[in-house]
């Protein structure tokens, strides 16, 4: 579900050649209906190894589609994130309020932007970067 992601945002804040993070997005309509969208916080994990090139994982992603087999439809089930890694404990988010369908895209993109640091420290210790190796600790 990755496929023909836009930028929307970046964080160049740590003082880093290339940005550190970035939230990507993809948006379907069938007028007047979002069919699908995805919003997705990534990290750049190539700057730990200096490489020429960003590697960008996604670290935690928001997602809804109206065909019943290509994901699920937040009408019916509610907005939740996934989280990367995948820990034991923490898999899922689902405690968001309902947001219209109309209004999602914008709403889990000004989460994402606004908890962005939490994200990314979660990342960065569940990915086992040492405290020397982390933007956001």
């Amino acid at each position: 579900m990755t496929d023909e992601l836009r930028t929307v945002w970046r964080d160049w804040s740590n003082g880093t050649v290339e940005p550190t993070a970035r939230i990507r997005e993809r948006i379907y309509w069938d007028a007047p209906i979002i069919t699908e969208f995805c919003i997705q916080l990534e990290y750049n994990v190539g700057l730990h190894y200096e490489m020429e090139d960003s590697i960008w994982r996604a670290i935690a992603r928001f997602d809804h589609n109206v065909s019943p087999n290509r994901g699920h439809d937040i009408r019916e089930e509610g907005l939740h994130m996934d989280l990367f890694p995948k820990t034991e404990n923490e898999r899922k988010v689902w405690d968001f309020p309902r947001v219209p369908l109309r209004d999602s895209p914008r709403w889990c993109r000004e989460f994402l932007e606004q908890r962005h640091r939490h994200y990314l420290l979660r990342y960065e210790k569940n990915g086992s970067l040492s405290p020397e190796q982390r933007f956001y600790d």
